[in-house]
């Protein structure tokens, strides 16, 4: 049985969820992250993957997965694409596979501008990181 605690909070997030979709990405930024955060759950830990503009701080899209290596982040990175309605340039991840692979199927191309994937980056390095400061 359903309570009124839950029923409460399914209702104002499907709202939240419709308002949000409807927000537009401030302005046009070329230079995109992802990033992925372990988020622990009830029945163990689950990982929040987001693809978002790095100045200013905005999410184009997230997911969440129950793995880190077996996420597949192409429909990811096809929804922020969408929202932006452009490819970015450049685009900083970490080194995990999945998203050089995701990469290679959305955002390359062989005509007009191309997009770049750094993906060497560590926590010292002020231009090719996705973490906050």
């Amino acid at each position: 049985m359903v309570d009124t605690m839950t029923r409460i909070v399914y209702h104002y997030s499907k709202t939240v969820e419709e308002y949000v979709k409807k927000i537009k990405p401030p302005g046009i930024q070329d230079t995109w992250g992802a990033d992925e955060k372990e988020q622990k759950v009830r029945d163990g830990e689950r990982w929040i993957v987001a693809v978002m503009y790095l100045t200013p701080w905005f999410i184009l899209a997230w997911d969440i997965s129950d793995t880190k290596e077996n996420h597949n982040t192409a429909p990811l990175l096809r929804a922020a694409k969408d929202r932006a309605g452009k490819i970015p340039r450049p685009y900083i991840a970490d080194g995990l596979d999945q998203y050089y692979i995701a990469f290679k199927k959305v955002f390359y191309t062989l005509k007009g501008l191309r997009s770049i994937h750094i993906r060497d980056i560590h926590l010292r390095n002020s231009v090719c990181n996705t973490n906050k400061q």
